[in-house]
């Protein structure tokens, strides 16, 4: 089994949408606390706006290739992301929502990374134990360190080479993924 985050793993906000991030207060989404959005505004979210919104992601360029490798490969494959229900408009505007088993995300697990409890109920979902789980994603606390620590293998997406001195493995694009995880015997 293999879960990917979803932002600045599997895709980012389109320019100049990339730059959003950078206006907030506290732009660290290791350090951001949760934003809590009333049941009547979540609702016309869901309907008008998140697909509206969905549409200004774009997946990287290697994305769709990684997932269909590690598919043939014999994985199955999971999302686990903090993020709410916009996340499954935001697979299916980059075209990769079929390739996935499940989707996982904070808002509706009631826990966000690095809680390990999204980490269990995402391999819970799959039928999986966390030692024979992978989780790829960007961030180094709330993926990589989160997901060891939880038991579940780890791989830090580390396209700038921040992070080379913490101890985890480390890929510089998903396509570095494929090296990591071999054919499934």
């Amino acid at each position: 089994m293999v879960f990917f985050d979803f932002g600045d793993t599997l895709g980012r906000l389109r320019a100049p949408f990339h730059l959003i991030p950078r206006l907030r207060r506290n732009p660290d989404p290791e350090t951001a606390a949760p934003i809590t959005v009333p049941g009547p505004v979540k609702r016309w979210l869901g309907r008008l706006f998140f697909p509206f919104l969905a549409r200004m992601w774009r997946a990287f360029p290697d994305t769709v290739a990684v997932l269909d490798e590690l598919r043939a490969r014999g994985y199955r494959l999971g999302v686990l992301s903090n993020n709410s229900p916009i996340i499954e408009h935001q697979l299916r505007a980059l075209g990769i929502a079929d390739r996935f088993e499940t989707v996982t995300f904070s808002e509706e697990a009631g826990a966000a990374k690095p809680d390990p409890r999204i980490f269990a109920l995402a391999c819970e979902r799959m039928g999986a134990s966390p030692d024979e789980t992978a989780h790829i994603g960007d961030r180094l606390h709330a993926d990589a360190l989160a997901a060891r620590s939880a038991g579940l293998r780890s791989i830090l997406l580390d396209p700038t080479g921040r992070h080379a001195d913490v101890g985890i493995v480390r890929v510089a694009s998903l396509r570095g993924v494929l090296e990591m995880l071999p054919t499934k015997p």
